[in-house]
């Protein structure tokens, strides 16, 4: 016996800055999920301190960093006092005021993964923020990235 079913499409119809308000108030497993799969194809915009950028480098010129590159994000601290990587969803965030870079989101917390002084990253929205543990970060990696 066979039943023929017809996949639903989704019904989520809340865009990126209501679901980081949504988790960060409930910290529900559903709001992260869709959280991630909304990530998973953005930039974000990392604030950095510009006198670690090459020296010459033109307002939204392409660079690729090798190796030897020291490229200092600017951290930010958790409540608890750990040591986070902030990824802003909005240009327009004061936090970008000096110099920022932006990055695609999977190879943002890949890069949170790999330096060891960092406890995970801060995801900024236009009015909430939600803090993300190096545990929460490999789930949405083996999930949710590309």
């Amino acid at each position: 016996m066979f039943k023929f079913l017809k996949r639903k499409k989704s019904s989520e119809s809340r865009d990126l800055e209501q679901v980081i308000f949504d988790f960060a108030k409930h910290n529900r497993v559903e709001d992260f999920q869709v959280m991630c799969k909304l990530l998973r194809d953005r930039e974000v915009y990392l604030p950095v301190d510009i006198d670690s950028l090459p020296k010459g480098l033109a307002s939204g010129e392409k660079i690729t960093v090798k190796s030897a590159a020291q490229i200092n994000l600017k951290t930010v601290t958790s409540p608890d006092g750990h040591s986070l990587a902030a990824a802003i969803t909005t240009d327009s965030s004061e936090m970008l005021n000096e110099g920022y870079l932006v990055m695609d989101w999977p190879d943002f917390i890949k890069m949170v993964l790999k330096l060891k002084e960092l406890y995970g990253c801060l995801i900024q929205g236009s009015t909430s923020w939600v803090i993300l543990d190096k545990e929460k970060i490999k789930y949405a990696l083996s999930k949710h990235a590309a």
